[in-house]
């Protein structure tokens, strides 16, 4: 066996070693990609239920100004009537 045999064995031997190095490194990087999704996703869930709550905070307040309208000129409403008899 001559030193170029040899030596071609060895960048051989090295090239499998990098590639499983690299297949290895590959599979993290796939898992920690799937990882990542699913907390972006997560976030954006976040975001749209804040936004949700936020609607319904907003409508929620008209809601009770509105009763709170009705109840106040309900009353008055009540005595113009009163007056009016």
């Amino acid at each position: 066996m001559s030193n170029q045999d040899v030596n071609q064995i060895e960048r051989k031997h090295y090239k499998k070693i990098n590639f499983n190095i690299l297949q290895e490194k590959l599979e993290v990087v796939g898992r920690f990609d799937e990882k990542v999704k699913k907390i972006e996703t997560f976030c954006q869930n976040l975001q749209d239920f804040d936004k949700t709550l936020k609607f319904l905070d907003t409508w929620m307040k008209e809601a009770d100004t509105n009763l709170n309208k009705i109840k106040n000129e309900s009353h008055q409403v009540k005595i113009s009537l009163q007056i009016i008899s």
